[in-house]
């Protein structure tokens, strides 16, 4: 999305449905397929007229359980690589 009033429109959409924001335009959650419908029909009617692309992406139990997270923390040095794969 490439007109910020919109984009944070949508993001202020997507925090108001509890989605986690991962990166400036990655965001995280879980949602029934009905509240991602009901995310996507305000979606289109916010970006009814402004050019962009949204895409809501749901992945199933068995593949949320095998997603890897690398986090670093900057400050005090740490550095965690978590693995889900090895649970």
């Amino acid at each position: 999305m490439e007109f910020d009033p919109i984009r944070t429109k949508i993001s202020d959409i997507l925090l108001s449905y509890y989605m986690v924001r991962l990166n400036y335009s990655v965001f995280f959650g879980d949602l029934t397929y009905n509240k991602a419908e009901e995310i996507a029909l305000k979606l289109e009617k916010l970006m009814k007229n402004v050019p962009g692309d949204v895409r809501i992406i749901p992945i199933c139990k068995r593949c949320h359980s095998k997603v890897i997270t690398v986090k670093s923390k900057f400050g005090d040095g740490y550095k965690v690589i978590e693995d889900i794969l090895s649970m």
